[in-house]
């Protein structure tokens, strides 16, 4: 893995970018759900 250390920092920094993206998207659904379930 060496080998790749110039790339290191734009992998961590993409899977940062996608990590964020997901955390997004399930503190939406989150958000919906909950909605959901208050008017039920």
């Amino acid at each position: 893995m060496r080998r790749d250390r110039r790339f290191d920092l734009r992998t961590t920094t993409w899977f940062f970018v996608l990590l964020a993206t997901v955390l997004c998207l399930l503190a939406l659904v989150v958000r919906l759900a909950a909605g959901v379930v208050e008017r039920r």
